[in-house]
C-alpha cells in the first residue's frame, strides 16, 4: 500500500512517498508563494517520478498549521480536490507533532517550537517511548520573554526541536542543559504515521 505525506504548512515544503511502511522517496524544497500556488504540480512531478498515480494512494497525510496562513489555506483546498477527485482520505496532523514524529526512535521529553505570529511562538510539549508518542500539553503560545524567563528554570537536559528564531535560537543554546535540533515537518514520517492511522482504521471528516 501507497501513502503520501505532505508538508505544505512550514518551510522548507515536503513530500514523502511510503510503501508497505518503508520510505520510497522524499522531496523537500524552500517554500514560497509561487511553489504553494503550484501545489499539484509538485504533487504531480513527484507522483511521475515515482511511476506512482493517485489512484494507487491509499491516503494522504498533511500539515494544518501552524504555519504560513497563505500555505496552509492554498495546500488544504489542492488536497481536498485531489480527495474528491481520486476519492482518497485525508489525514490532517500537527506541524508540531509532525516535527515530532522525526525523532520517534529517541525516547525522551521534546519541546516543539515554530515561530507565531509577531513576537510570539507555538510550543508543544511531548514525550516519545517506544516509537510511541504522547502529548504532554496541548499547544499553546509563548511571548519571547515569557520563553526566555521560561528557559531558566530549566535544570535537567532537555530537547527543543523545531525552528527558534535565530536570536531566540542563540539565547537558548547558551544553556548547557538544552538541546536544541533544528527540524520541520517532513512528508516521509508524514505519510508513515498516515499508515498506521490508516491501518488503525482512524477517519476524519474535514468538511
Amino acid at each position: 500500500m501507497l501513502f503520501l505525506g505532505l508538508n505544505f504548512s512550514v518551510d522548507p515544503f515536503s513530500i514523502g512517498l511510503i510503501k508497505d511502511d518503508k520510505l520510497i522517496s522524499e522531496f523537500s524544497f524552500n517554500g514560497s508563494y509561487y511553489i504553494t500556488e503550484n501545489l499539484i504540480q509538485e504533487i504531480d512531478e513527484f507522483l511521475i517520478k515515482n511511476n506512482v498515480s493517485f489512484d494507487k494512494i491509499k491516503a494522504i497525510g498533511f500539515t494544518n498549521g501552524p504555519g504560513s496562513y497563505t500555505s496552509i489555506r492554498v495546500g488544504i483546498s489542492v488536497i481536498k480536490s485531489i480527495s474528491k477527485i481520486h476519492n482518497i482520505p485525508l489525514y490532517p496532523i500537527c506541524s508540531l507533532e509532525a516535527i515530532a514524529l522525526n525523532f520517534k526512535s529517541i525516547s525522551n521529553i521534546f519541546f516543539a517550537f515554530l515561530p507565531g505570529r509577531q513576537t510570539n511562538l507555538n510550543c508543544q510539549v511531548f514525550a516519545i517511548k517506544n516509537n510511541s508518542i504522547s502529548y504532554l500539553t496541548p499547544t499553546f503560545v509563548w511571548d519571547k520573554l515569557v520563553f526566555l524567563k521560561k528557559i531558566k528554570l530549566f535544570k535537567s537536559k532537555i530537547r527543543f526541536i523545531g525552528q527558534l528564531p535565530s536570536d531566540i535560537k542563540e539565547k537558548a543554546i547558551e544553556y548547557s542543559n538544552i538541546n536544541y535540533i533544528y527540524s520541520y515537518p517532513r512528508g516521509g514520517a508524514i505519510a508513515m504515521n498516515t499508515c498506521e492511522l490508516y491501518k488503525n482504521k482512524v477517519s476524519f471528516d474535514l468538511d
